[in-house]
């Protein structure tokens, strides 16, 4: 069934002369690193390709796109005579925050380009999924090699970033020999990765190392010390000045404690929602998330609730609680 999804995939790409490539709202290293390398190898096949996304590009991410090609939406006259839209990253409208329904508008074909398990599909969209990918950047690196792509350093690069961020120092199980062949292919296409590790991992501001020394001194541990919870409140955030992508690795940290199980990032976001970020070592977070109309991976996944950060608490932790009471899949 893959490979008929892929190949209507690349039907339209071919059909097409003008498609515009998003990722969702807040862009991470794999949405914007498929997002460049998209971008690049249609512009290398002739299209008049648009790349545009809801938020602007994070600071840490734009030595990513070297000729500032990624556009902020602003009105519908930016996506004039797009045929075509393709979505790296997510196969979930409601994760392009305000530009959805621009998109959605324009009624020409859509295609998702994604690694997490389906949350919501569009009957009108295609869904091209491997949840085999570590990355969508993975993806996206096989998409390219069959529309006869030749990746530069920019592509190579992207694709490099798009993966190794997703990986998270290769320590989740998808993490296979193919996902590191692909890596050792591109290694190939003249990737400085010393550049990247210092755009990606030292360059943290002042205000993220404060604010996460913070958050870090109330850690709360639950459950026998098998869940570990950190709150970002948005009055704290914006007290310090740290941006919300700057609290995007902090959840990772929880899951290095010895005993810890399940590891939980509350933050407060803008128009009463929280963010809640997942993350496990033996159990999976998957169907939790799913519970509150969010998804990602079984070992680490996500949403975005509406309600009072006491409130979210409160109930995404006694869903924790019943997840291990039960000893199973949350």
């Amino acid at each position: 069934m893959l490979g008929v999804v892929m190949e209507r995939v690349i039907d339209l790409i071919k059909s097409s002369k003008s498609p515009l490539i998003t990722t969702h709202h807040h862009p991470d290293g794999d949405g914007l690193g498929s997002q460049v390398a998209l971008y690049s190898g249609l512009k290398q096949l002739g299209k008049r390709a648009l790349a545009m996304n809801a938020d602007a590009v994070p600071p840490k991410f734009k030595f990513l796109d070297p000729s500032y090609s990624i556009q902020c939406y602003r009105s519908p006259a930016d996506v004039k005579g797009v045929d075509l839209v393709l979505v790296a990253d997510t196969g979930d409208w409601r994760m392009l925050g305000s530009f959805a329904e621009p998109l959605q508008r324009i009624g020409c074909p859509v295609i998702f380009l994604d690694h997490h398990p389906p949350v919501q599909k569009a009957s009108s969209a295609i869904h091209w999924v491997d949840v085999n990918c570590q990355a969508t950047g993975e993806l996206v690196f096989s998409l390219l090699s069959s529309l006869g792509v030749r990746l530069d350093p920019t592509m190579a690069t992207a694709i490099y970033a798009a993966m190794i961020t997703d990986a998270s120092a290769f320590r989740f199980r998808g993490t296979t020999e193919g996902f590191h062949k692909t890596l050792g292919e591109i290694l190939e296409i003249n990737v400085d990765v010393e550049n990247v590790y210092q755009h990606l991992y030292a360059q943290d501001s002042v205000a993220k190392v404060r604010l996460f020394g913070h958050v870090l001194r109330e850690v709360e541990l639950l459950e026998q010390q098998q869940v570990a919870v950190l709150t970002i409140p948005a009055a704290l955030r914006e007290e310090i000045g740290a941006t919300i992508e700057d609290t995007h690795s902090f959840v990772e940290h929880l899951t290095l404690m010895k005993g810890v199980r399940v590891g939980v990032l509350f933050r407060e976001d803008p128009g009463g929602l929280v963010k809640v970020s997942l993350r496990s070592v033996d159990v999976s977070v998957l169907a939790l998330a799913e519970q509150f109309d969010g998804g990602g991976h079984p070992f680490a996944a996500g949403m975005l609730v509406p309600g009072t950060l006491d409130h979210v608490k409160r109930d995404v932790l006694n869903a924790v609680r019943q997840c291990l009471k039960d000893g199973a899949n949350c």
